[in-house]
């Protein structure tokens, strides 16, 4: 199911972008990202599942490219009134994929052997979701490949534009113009150690018109909140190290962030769970995965005293 709304495409680009960049440089790759300038700035449309399908597409092509580049290009294939149809391509020069595994690539779990290497782990059930989702944006995925040279992923999906924004079944109402407000400029911390979590979370706050800092650990989370002032913390629970419930309660011996609203993010949606992170100093408790109206209910929630509305 997709959830439209207003978003920033380049900014999307941006994001899947340095989700891949430390491994893209730590392989000594090249990266390249080309998108057509006549693309409007702000679509509407999913953000997230967009998101979702060009970090599993990169992801996958930087997996499978050990010299070379990968590089990302979107250019505008047909545009309307009111809505446009984008070309996505991730290209790379890895190991290419051989004719005979090209039909069953997008099934959940197909590995990937090119012949003159061992068979690796494929891109597992994210290819199969990546098809699903393209296919509810209204588009198609495919493939072409050189066993040896490289591969092109490609897919075209439909969005609106920002005027068909008012549209929109779930247009803003005049109190989710109220939130918007209460939330612009906002500054929050997330922490989560799950790349994806992080991206996504990010967006969504991106869209309510909040300033983010991401930490992936307890470690980062901890130098972020020193050198800088946030007004409320998303806090993963179950990181690698120190755990999410456990950073908070030494925050909380601090007078400075005594009264800083953190919120706990995990998957284990349970009353015991909930009374355990609220027992360790965190202000309240948000189960994953969770409905952009459920994190934007949460955020105004706890930012209600940030400024008069």
């Amino acid at each position: 199911m997709l959830r439209p709304a207003p978003f920033n495409v380049r900014g999307i680009l941006q994001s899947v972008r340095h989700i891949v960049q430390d491994a893209v440089t730590a392989k000594g790759l090249a990266f390249r990202l080309e998108v057509q300038d006549a693309i409007p700035a702000v679509l509407v449309g999913d953000p997230l599942r967009l998101s979702q399908v060009l970090n599993n597409l990169l992801i996958n092509a930087v997996k499978f490219t050990n010299k070379g580049s990968v590089s990302l290009h979107v250019s505008l294939q047909a545009q309307a009134a009111d809505k446009v149809r984008l070309h996505f391509s991730v290209r790379d020069t890895g190991i290419g994929i051989p004719a005979n595994q090209r039909e069953s690539l997008f099934e959940p779990f197909v590995r990937i052997d090119s012949g003159e290497h061992e068979a690796v782990k494929g891109a597992g059930l994210g290819l199969s979701i990546s098809r699903h989702l393209v296919e509810l944006m209204g588009g198609a995925i495919s493939v072409e490949s050189i066993p040896g040279v490289g591969s092109e992923f490609a897919f075209s999906a439909d969005f609106g534009c920002e005027a068909a924004s008012t549209l929109l079944p779930d247009a803003p109402t005049p109190a989710a113009d109220n939130a918007q407000v209460l939330l612009m400029g906002a500054r929050i911390l997330v922490v989560d150690d799950d790349a994806l979590n992080l991206m996504i979370s990010i967006e969504l706050l991106h869209t309510f018109g909040c300033v983010t800092e991401r930490a992936e650990n307890a470690t980062q989370a901890r130098a972020a909140l020193m050198a800088s002032t946030f007004d409320l913390v998303l806090m993963d629970i179950e990181m690698p190290g120190m755990t999410g419930d456990a950073l908070t309660r030494q925050l909380r011996t601090n007078p400075r962030w005594q009264a800083l609203p953190i919120i706990a993010m995990t998957a284990h949606a349970s009353t015991t769970i909930r009374e355990h992170c609220l027992a360790s100093g965190m202000s309240d408790y948000l189960a994953k995965p969770f409905e952009v109206a459920q994190l934007r209910a949460m955020l105004v929630r706890w930012l209600a005293e940030r400024i008069s509305v």
